[in-house]
């Protein structure tokens, strides 16, 4: 997806927090920064769970991914 229609996506999964319960399957870590909490798969295994900032101080293949991405807690 283009970075104007995930833009568009990320806004609107904003507005129902609180309101439901969402399952929210990516690639990109950016599409899923926000959510509550997120399962980081690798290799079909989990390799950690819990929010962004929990899982890029736990898991270093998710932070290397992170970095790949050019994210940083300053975007979120």
């Amino acid at each position: 997806m283009d970075a104007e229609t995930e833009s568009g996506v990320s806004k609107m999964l904003e507005t129902l927090k609180g309101e439901v319960t969402l399952v929210t399957i990516a690639h990109r870590i950016s599409t899923v920064m926000n959510a509550d909490k997120i399962v980081y798969l690798q290799d079909g295994k989990i390799h950690g769970q819990g929010t962004f900032t929990e899982l890029k101080k736990s898991v270093p293949s998710f932070m290397d991914a992170v970095r790949l991405m050019g994210i940083s807690e300053e975007t979120k």
